[in-house]
């Protein structure tokens, strides 16, 4: 049997005023007392893509592919409003890790995701007019069931 996570909506949003391009937005995760064993059972990088999605969702977009695979490529999340469609990368960590998530956006996952992102458009039928390829960087405090969003637009 597979698990399906309990869904949970993202709490506040809040705009970080030291970075212009990037949003800080902190999630609320659900309460050890609803489900003790939740950060054991959902993926940190699943959480971390559903929480993105939401905050998507709630800016107005709408979520049209999550964790697609294109041969050996992959998009983790596909969101359009208008005419413009996105492609978000997501990186997580727990919070107190030594490696910052906004620092493994290298050049070869750029690339990849460039090249995924005209591999999806290739081949699904998607009206758009403008691509923008998006990077979100989420820490999630396991112990405290909080997670922390900086969405960056246009980044790869």
């Amino acid at each position: 049997m597979r698990f399906r996570p309990r869904p949970w909506s993202a709490a506040q949003y809040q705009r970080d005023p030291g970075d212009a391009k990037a949003e800080r937005l902190d999630a609320q995760l659900p309460s050890p007392a609803a489900d003790p064993t939740f950060m054991d059972k959902v993926p940190l990088g699943r959480l971390a893509e559903r929480l993105v999605g939401e905050t998507l969702e709630r800016r107005g977009y709408q979520l049209l592919d999550s964790n697609v695979r294109l041969g050996p490529l992959e998009i983790d999340l596909v969101a359009a409003r208008g005419r413009t469609v996105v492609f978000c990368e997501v990186r997580a960590r727990k919070l107190g890790s030594p490696v910052d998530p906004r620092f493994t956006f290298d050049h070869e996952k750029r690339r990849h995701v460039r090249e995924a992102a005209a591999r999806y458009l290739a081949t699904r039928r998607v009206a758009y007019d403008v691509v923008r390829l998006d990077a979100a960087a989420v820490w999630v405090d396991v112990e405290r069931r909080r997670a922390r969003i900086r969405y960056f637009e246009d980044a790869l």
